[in-house]
């Protein structure tokens, strides 16, 4: 390999772009045959792609605090204040401004993985896993990055950046906005809207599962993933019109989903993929 005459300047942007509970296996470039993923497999053919990469952990939690660590965790939902360095703190030290921006929970301030940066938002989406809650559009995509471009047009021009977004996508709840689950769902089944509270009604075994519902769960995931990888597309014209060959872009995810491959039981779902939060009682 030929050694550069000079160590080239870094990127002025580098972000790190992380869909919650993506599958490789819903990747086009990996083989899947969905057409739910053509920005992404774009920036696979165009850029360098890891074939045999692992999540340490099934959760956000600890998957999340070995990203930005390097360290492996099994459990957890932070970083303590005298632990190793951060991915932002080594940034920081480098000259850059450091952002995170998310709709994961996990992302906000009280559960400590966001030690390093020097802006911080958490964009919560609507509740929609009440009984009698309303079913809500995830629309986490489009909220996290007309956030970070907002955040973005407010930094000085030669300003470097490193930008850490964490949309809840292919996540639950599976709603995104239209046309995608028109697009992707082909299956009626009843009373099945996407929303947490029908898979937490699942997980703790108050609704019969059909193998109908098992489709409809795994094509409404994919509109999820669908809608996220349109989203992405157009994020990335607007960071090319802002930073025109100055961008270095990761995208990862956190971990999978279980999609009701692995015979999951209530026991065991603290520990699978499917984070879903249980009815609040006074």
């Amino acid at each position: 390999i030929p050694v550069p005459d000079a160590i080239p300047d870094p990127p002025r942007l580098v972000v790190v772009y992380v869909l919650d509970a993506l599958r490789a296996d819903h990747m086009g470039h990996l083989g899947a045959e969905l057409g739910a993923s053509p920005c992404i497999d774009r920036l696979a053919e165009e850029g360098v792609a890891f074939t045999n990469h692992f999540s340490v952990a099934p959760s956000t939690g600890p998957a999340t605090a070995s990203l930005f660590t390097g360290y492996g965790f099994i459990i957890g939902r932070g970083l303590s204040p005298s632990g190793p360095e951060t991915l932002a703190e080594i940034f920081s030290r480098a000259g850059f401004v450091t952002a995170s921006i998310s709709s994961n929970p996990h992302l906000s301030p009280s559960y400590g993985l966001v030690r390093g940066f020097d802006h911080i938002e958490f964009l919560p989406l609507e509740q929609d896993h009440r009984e009698h809650g309303r079913v809500s559009v995830n629309d986490s995509a489009a909220q996290v990055q007309e956030a970070a471009l907002r955040w973005l047009d407010d930094r000085n021009p030669g300003e470097p950046v490193f930008l850490y977004l964490h949309t809840l996508h292919p996540h639950n709840p599976y709603t995104p906005p239209e046309p995608f689950p028109s697009r992707f769902v082909n299956v009626r089944a009843a009373k099945f809207d996407g929303r947490t509270r029908t898979l937490v009604s699942i997980r703790d075994l108050e609704r019969a599962v059909t193998q109908e519902d098992q489709l409809s769960v795994r094509q409404r995931y994919a509109a999820n993933l669908a809608y996220n990888d349109a989203k992405l597309c157009q994020f990335l014209e607007e960071l090319e019109s802002r930073y025109p060959g100055e961008v270095m872009l990761v995208l990862t995810s956190d971990h999978g989903e279980e999609l009701f491959d692995h015979g999951i039981t209530p026991e065991l779902y603290q520990l699978t993929t499917m984070s879903l939060p249980r009815e609040q009682t006074a």
